[in-house]
């Protein structure tokens, strides 16, 4: 009888499932791990274990999957490398419980996005993070305050998306 064969994740960890030699450098190559997107909780747990104590790039962070998925990573933040947060004004709340469980200091942060539809109030946990280091800050429909919160004097590159904010508000 053939053996039964399991359809490869998608995405460039289908690898683990060519051979056993494959499987073997990819789970043993910390630089494949550091990349991570928390779709799923089970690969977020992977990911952080393979990836050592390597810089971590997380490209999209919000409660649009399982929360289970962020709290892990997001504990992670003194490593992490590049953020992007997608926040909604109904999103408040789960910003506001990670807050509460987590050292903010993100002492390695370079870059920053932001992007959704926050409106005129805080971003929980985004504005408060200790980012000594931040130099690219995009942001995409966000207020004048919310920028104020966020701006850094290590800051090298400022991007703004339908903000509404005009240059003259910056000074």
């Amino acid at each position: 009888p053939r053996p039964e064969v399991r359809p490869p994740p998608n995405g460039w960890y289908a690898i683990l499932y060519v051979c056993r030699e494959w499987r073997h450098v990819a789970l043993s190559t910390p630089q494949l791990w550091t990349c991570i997107s928390p779709a799923r909780h089970e690969f977020v747990r992977h990911a952080l274990v393979h990836s050592g104590q390597l810089p971590l790039t997380i490209p999209s962070c919000g409660p649009d999957g399982s929360a289970s998925a962020y709290y892990p990573l997001l504990r992670e933040l003194p490593r992490v490398r590049l953020i992007h947060f997608h926040l909604a004004p109904q999103h408040h709340h789960f910003f506001a419980k990670v807050e509460s469980i987590l050292d903010l200091e993100a002492p390695m942060l370079e870059e920053l996005s932001v992007s959704g539809t926050v409106g005129k109030t805080e971003i929980p946990v985004v504005s408060k993070l200790g980012m000594a280091h931040l130099a690219t800050l995009r942001l995409q429909s966000v207020s004048l305050s919310i920028l104020k919160s966020l701006v850094r004097p290590s800051l090298t590159v400022l991007d703004l998306y339908a903000t509404g904010i005009k240059p003259h508000d910056l000074v």
